[in-house]
């Protein structure tokens, strides 16, 4: 065999490796960006990789992480412990169905954390413990069935919450005690029945965007929220009708005027 032609051959070898060794360059290689390690902008991507754990060597100075559209199925309690200089990790569209105690501890510059369309059906108390900067948490799409009191232990500067399209019936007294910052809660498309203005007592004292549609709710339970848009701390947004099939807060008392003005607001689409 000539010198050429060993080159050729072991060219055809090396990148019939790459495309068929598993775990390497699964299904659409180039897409699924599984080979675009840390870049000069200090982003790690290990998207729709077919991976089944997190990676164990996500470099230290990564400053954003992305490990969406896997199959990942637990994070480990202190993973991440060594990203010290993260500030958005993206674990989205993976098979995750438990968040541990501890799980990011060690992130304290972590700003963004997104944890959309996976099947967390339990946040474990002190589960973001040590996330002293996190602003934004993103657990859209999950199975939750209640946000309960030690849920949110450790994030209390966080200023968005994202909990849409779960199955949450349940929010207990105490869910949002320590979270002074919120500027932004989605709870629609769950099952709540009722919203008591006792879980938002602690809120900051300017306009909060708080999004409850598509929940079947009592009218009644909702009368609180009079007062509060009146005095434009809590701005809300959705096509709603409650469970008796009547518009919300029509039955608080609300006179004509205020009640179009509430009526405009409510058919807005999100």
């Amino acid at each position: 065999m000539s010198w050429n032609t060993q080159k050729a051959a072991t060219l055809f070898l090396t990148v019939d490796f790459l495309f068929l060794s598993p775990g390497v360059f699964p299904g659409s290689a180039f897409q699924s960006k599984c080979f675009q390690g840390l870049n000069t902008k200090g982003q790690f991507c290990r998207t729709n990789c077919s991976l089944l754990q997190v990676p164990s060597s996500i470099p230290a100075r990564a400053k954003f992480v992305h490990l969406n559209q896997n199959n990942i199925t637990n994070v480990p309690k202190g993973i991440f412990r060594n990203l010290t200089k993260c500030i958005s990790l993206h674990l989205g569209r993976n098979l995750i169905s438990v968040i541990e105690k501890g799980t990011f501890e060690g992130m304290v510059f972590l700003k963004n954390l997104a944890l959309p369309s996976n099947r967390i059906s339990q946040v474990k108390s002190g589960a973001f413990i040590g996330l002293v900067s996190i602003r934004n948490l993103n657990m859209n799409r999950n199975l939750l069935a209640q946000l309960n009191s030690e849920m949110f232990i450790g994030i209390r500067k966080v200023r968005k919450i994202l909990v849409k399209c779960n199955h949450i019936s349940t929010i207990q007294n105490g869910a949002f005690e320590n979270l002074h910052y919120v500027v932004r809660m989605r709870l629609d498309e769950n099952n709540l029945t009722s919203l008591s203005a006792n879980l938002f007592i602690n809120f900051p004292r300017k306009p909060m965007e708080l999004e409850i549609g598509g929940n079947p709710m009592n009218c009644r339970s909702l009368c609180w929220l009079k007062h509060e848009l009146q005095h434009k701390t809590v701005k809300s947004k959705f096509n709603y009708t409650c469970a008796e099939g009547q518009w919300a807060l029509l039955n608080c008392g609300v006179s004509g005027v205020w009640f179009n003005f509430l009526k405009s607001i409510l058919s807005l689409a999100l």
